[in-house]
């Protein structure tokens, strides 16, 4: 996958952060992707990390509901050369 480089966040110069793709229990596991943790009996930082995960998927997929309502084109696939897309 061509991930872009670690970058520093607006405002600050100290540490570069990484970027992750947000995913669900149905990815494999993979370096630059977070998923939720699995299981019942979880620790209190991982069901916060869990809750604070499935808010950003949500975030991201309304906001991916919002675009393609605005521009139906992003209900189907595009039959285009993607150079020319």
């Amino acid at each position: 996958m061509d991930i872009p480089e670690d970058k520093c966040l607006p405002g600050s110069q100290d540490q570069k952060i990484p970027y992750y793709l947000v995913g669900d229990e149905a990815f494999c596991l993979h370096k630059d992707l977070l998923k939720p943790y699995g299981g019942h009996s979880l620790t209190i930082k991982k069901r916060i990390f869990n809750y604070r995960l499935s808010r950003a998927r949500r975030y991201v997929e309304c906001t991916f509901g919002i675009l393609s309502n605005k521009w139906r084109i992003f209900h189907r696939a595009i039959n285009l050369d993607p150079d020319f897309a």
